[in-house]
């Protein structure tokens, strides 16, 4: 299975520590089940289908904690079907992560936020999953105010249980920069109120 990112918005909670974000998934396989000859159905290639008529693999989100979390937010994703059995899903979500927060170099703090992914109860050897694209909206009205995502990667891991079994994990990690002058107000008011305040 292949999975797409595409961050469609996102935004930082300094109180909480807490990255929110809007994600446009792509999730690729193939399922031998759901092939059929073209010759004997008028020629029909590929065809729209509901997720919920369909098999679809128990991709979660993994937060920081590493607590397991369905995509609960997340539109109900339409799929398409072609006819060698190639299945293409995609749902839009919303989600969040904990971030390794330091504020040692305020206002010019970077961030460093992890989004874990993975198939629940499939081994690697049932499926495989890998990351095809990450990708960042780069619209204004999609970018937040005070932060910039400076950095975007992927990368991908092998967890093996005491059940001899190896799972696969995707990993995407993102960088915070506090944007230049979001924080001008705060720096020079409390310095004014001080000179208005002994003069």
């Amino acid at each position: 299975m292949t999975v797409s990112f595409f961050v469609m918005s996102y935004e930082f909670n300094e109180y909480r520590d807490l990255l929110e974000l809007n994600v446009w998934f792509n999730l690729h396989w193939n399922d031998e089940f759901l092939v059929w000859n073209r010759t004997e159905w008028n020629g029909i290639e590929w065809m729209r289908i509901n997720s919920d008529d369909i098999w679809l693999p128990d991709f979660r989100h993994i937060s920081s904690y590493y607590n397991p979390e369905k995509l609960t937010d997340c539109t109900n994703p339409g799929c398409s079907v072609a006819w060698n059995g190639s299945v293409h899903c995609t749902p839009r979500c919303n989600m969040n992560a904990k971030c390794a927060v330091s504020y040692n170099r305020w206002p010019f703090d970077v961030h460093q936020c992890n989004l874990w992914y993975g198939i629940e109860h499939n081994t690697m050897n049932e499926i495989d999953m890998q990351t095809e694209m990450l990708c960042l909206q780069t619209e204004p009205d999609f970018s937040s105010s005070r932060w910039s995502i400076v950095s975007l990667e992927k990368n991908r891991a092998w967890v093996g249980m005491r059940n001899n079994y190896s799972y696969v994990k995707l990993k995407m990690e993102l960088m915070l920069q506090r944007k230049n002058g979001s924080d001008k107000v705060a720096m020079v008011c409390p310095i004014m109120a001080f000179i208005l305040f002994w003069n």
